[in-house]
């Protein structure tokens, strides 16, 4: 079964443009960051944005992505629904050398690893996207880094209330690319692209210090 059962949700009101002088998700993940030292939790001293405000989504949940380093996530692999974990940190090279990287491990035991900028080593598993995979699965560097890329802020990328495996969601629309992130806490729990789909959860327990 397809684990990102999707149903979008009308929303009455209209949406609303945005004016913001940061062309990055990084500028506006700072002022973020200013709101969690001066209030406490930014995404509620912020205020989530009604739908059609998709870069402020993105920019909350590139904060949140940016603050951890592990996630656990269900993908859609070619029809097949899998396990997996992915960990950004210092990665075995598989040359007995230890690099800053992401590691992705299937529940099959086939893995991903990333060292930027471009060098992807794969074992046991049959994959012609190797990146995409990486974001399906939340990789925390790697979706924070492509969400980068792809924000424009200037209030033209949308954000549509839908459900996703019974969360309520926002689904920020990107070229390939589709991130959800829960309305209520700003959290990113998604990602869809035209060749894999995931659900992923951000791991607590290796958050670091000043998470949210």
């Amino acid at each position: 079964m397809d684990p990102l059962r999707i149903r979008p949700r009308k929303d009455s009101h209209p949406s609303q443009p945005l004016t913001l002088v940061a062309v990055r998700v990084v500028g506006v993940a700072v002022v973020i960051a200013v709101g969690v030292a001066a209030g406490g939790f930014g995404v509620q001293w912020l205020g989530l944005p009604r739908a059609g405000r998709g870069d402020v989504v993105a920019a909350h949940a590139t904060v949140w992505l940016d603050r951890y380093r592990e996630t656990s996530s269900t993908l859609l692999i070619g029809g097949r629904r899998m396990h997996a974990t992915c960990v950004h940190g210092w990665i075995d090279t598989l040359r007995g050398l230890d690099r800053r990287g992401t590691l992705l491990r299937l529940a099959t035991g086939g893995t991903v690893r990333d060292f930027p900028p471009h060098t992807l080593i794969i074992r046991g598993v049959s994959i012609r996207r190797p990146v995409a995979l990486l974001q399906a699965a939340g990789c925390t560097r790697v979706l924070g880094d492509r969400l980068a890329t792809l924000a424009q802020f200037d209030g033209g990328v949308k954000a549509i209330r839908v459900h996703l495996d019974g969360v309520r969601a926002y689904a920020v629309r990107f070229p390939r690319l589709t991130l959800y992130v829960d309305r209520a806490s700003g959290r990113p729990i998604g990602v869809t692209n035209p060749w894999l789909r995931g659900t992923f959860r951000l791991i607590p327990l290796l958050r670091l210090r000043g998470s949210p």
